[in-house]
């Protein structure tokens, strides 16, 4: 058996609740998504963020995939994906503490 099949089969197993299954894709799969994620948000901790996000989805929405409906490996890197370039719109820029203008003069923002 192929590791598609096998990802089929664990997440048929897991929308009857079988918690060994999705421990076995989480084994299976987590470093691939983790990879998707790492290549979209491009920050480990993020990208675990995101991680963790779609695992909960797979335990939560696996059981309302539809009846016959065959979901895959290449479905879960949608998912990570769409999660990743969420988390992205979501994060709000960061600004740097001490910065310079442009005329060089040095500012920082008051942290008190």
């Amino acid at each position: 058996m192929d590791d598609r099949d096998e990802v089929s089969q664990l997440l048929a197993r897991i929308a009857l609740r079988d918690a060994k299954a999705f421990e076995a894709l989480y084994r299976l799969v987590a470093s691939r998504l983790m990879a998707v994620a790492m290549r979209v948000v491009q920050d480990r901790a993020m990208a675990e963020d995101v991680l963790q996000e779609v695992f909960i989805t797979i335990w939560n929405q696996a059981i309302a995939a539809a009846p016959g409906q065959k979901l895959t490996l290449a479905w879960l890197c949608v998912v990570t994906r769409n999660r990743s370039i969420d988390l992205l719109r979501k994060r709000k820029p960061e600004q740097p503490l001490h910065w310079h203008d442009e005329n060089g003069d040095e500012h920082s923002h008051d942290i008190q």
